[in-house]
């Protein structure tokens, strides 16, 4: 069954092989999708909105980080 986070890791997946095929460098494609997709998510969240979920999302790449409800 397919999921949100499925869909997009394919999608993008795609989206990475074309631009190489058009000799197009994977930090430009990504550049496009964030602003298509921020321009997306803005209707339906608030500018605020997003940015929280931004900082949030940054803070937590790493995964090495624990997490203050987290026990070690």
């Amino acid at each position: 069954m397919a999921s949100p986070y499925s869909i997009a890791k394919a999608s993008l997946a795609q989206a990475l092989s074309e631009a190489e095929a058009a000799d197009i460098e994977a930090p430009r494609l990504l550049k496009a999708f964030l602003q298509e997709l921020l321009a997306t998510y803005q209707q339906h969240h608030s500018v605020a909105d997003i940015r929280s979920e931004l900082e949030f999302e940054l803070e937590h790449m790493g995964g090495d980080t624990d997490i203050p409800f987290m026990r070690p």
